[in-house]
C-alpha cells in the first residue's frame, strides 16, 4: 500500500455478503446526514477489510476509529484499492473473455461509466483553433 505512510504492512482481504451489510448498517448509524454517508461508509468498511500483514488481526476495531487515525484523503485512496482488488478478484470476470475482462477492470467514473484518463489526453475533435484564436483576438473570420 504505497502512497500511504500508515499502511505499512497492511493487507486488504475480501469480505462476506454479512460483512459488507454489517458495514452499511455501522455507517448509518454514523453519518448525520447525506453528505458524511460515503466518508462514514468507506470507513466502516475499511474497519472490516484491513488487516495487519504478520498477525491477521483488523487494524481499526471499527469505523469511527478509522474516522479518528486516518485523514479523508487516506480513507478515499484505502477504499479505492480495495474497490480494485474487489473487482481483480470477482468471480464472475472468469467467465468473460480477455478483452471483456480488461474493459470490466478499468478505472471508470462513478457518474458516466466513461474510462478515466489524464486530462491531457481528452481532445475535442470539433475544436476549432484558428477559429478560437480569431474570436480570442476579436478578428473578423474570412
Amino acid at each position: 500500500m504505497t502512497g500511504i505512510p500508515k499502511a505499512a504492512g497492511w493487507t486488504i482481504r475480501p469480505l462476506s455478503a454479512l460483512e459488507l451489510l454489517q458495514a452499511r448498517r455501522e455507517a448509518a448509524g454514523l453519518a448525520r446526514d447525506r453528505r458524511e454517508r460515503a466518508l462514514c461508509s468507506n470507513a466502516c468498511l475499511l474497519a472490516r477489510v484491513l488487516e495487519d500483514g504478520e498477525s491477521g488481526q483488523a487494524v481499526f476495531s471499527d469505523g469511527k476509529a478509522v474516522l479518528a487515525g486516518l485523514t479523508a484523503e487516506e480513507i478515499g485512496a484505502l477504499a479505492a484499492r480495495w474497490s480494485a482488488f474487489r473487482r481483480a478478484n470477482d468471480p464472475s470476470l472468469a467467465r468473460l473473455c480477455p478483452d471483456c475482462q480488461a474493459r470490466a477492470l478499468e478505472e471508470r467514473c462513478p457518474v458516466c461509466s466513461r474510462e478515466k484518463i489524464s486530462r491531457e489526453a481528452i481532445v475535442n475533435p470539433a475544436f476549432d483553433t484558428k477559429r478560437f484564436l480569431e474570436l480570442k483576438g476579436g478578428e473578423a473570420s474570412d
